[in-house]
């Protein structure tokens, strides 16, 4: 099933205390994928329960980060982030 992934833009004007933490949590990873790969950077986005707002206490963070191309060492990198 394809879902579509919400960009960071799509999570500015969440209001509710969820919305708040995801932006947060967001902001964290880009920054350290940033910090990490830099330029090679094409998209950072949320998925699944998370970005449709269907959270519960018990839910995952389905974080989606595209590189302009993976090596067997950016996922060793990115395991440890």
């Amino acid at each position: 099933m394809y879902e579509r992934a919400k960009r960071m833009d799509d999570f500015r004007s969440a209001g509710s205390e969820d919305g708040h933490e995801r932006v947060c949590w967001m902001r964290e990873l880009s920054e350290k994928m940033q910090e990490t790969f830099g330029c090679r950077i094409v998209f950072i986005g949320l998925q699944g329960s998370r970005a449709r707002g269907e959270a519960h206490d018990g839910s995952d963070i389905d974080a989606v980060v595209l590189l302009d191309s993976l090596s067997a060492e950016d996922l060793v990198i990115y395991r440890g982030i």
